[in-house]
């Protein structure tokens, strides 16, 4: 069920124009992520698997709505990153971190 709706959700990301047109400069990529994320309050990307998914350990509720939150937290300040590199006049860098951004929301 996740990958579905993690494949739902970059075929939606893909449609609201997050993935820029070449030429599109960071500052137009910050300005269309953050409406995407503004839009879509519940995404929240993926992050690592922790080592108690990987000994098998089922997650409770609450585990998983923290890992999401956490997950959420970290797109926002990778955004807020990506804008103050963008504002500091470092493209490069602007552009590694909105790759980064876009690989959490991938499924």
């Amino acid at each position: 069920m996740f990958r579905r709706v993690a494949a739902i959700l970059v075929a939606g990301l893909a449609a609201s124009g997050v993935h820029a047109a070449p030429g599109a400069t960071c500052g137009q990529m910050v300005d269309d992520l953050q409406s995407y994320l503004d839009a879509h309050p519940q995404v929240s990307g993926t992050r690592k698997q922790t080592k108690d998914a990987q000994l098998m350990h089922q997650p409770t509720q609450r585990s998983v709505a923290k890992a999401k939150m956490q997950s959420r937290d970290n797109l926002v300040a990778l955004l807020a990153k990506a804008k103050a590199q963008q504002s500091a006049g470092d493209d490069v860098g602007c552009r590694s971190t909105l790759a980064d951004v876009e690989r959490m929301l991938r499924p």
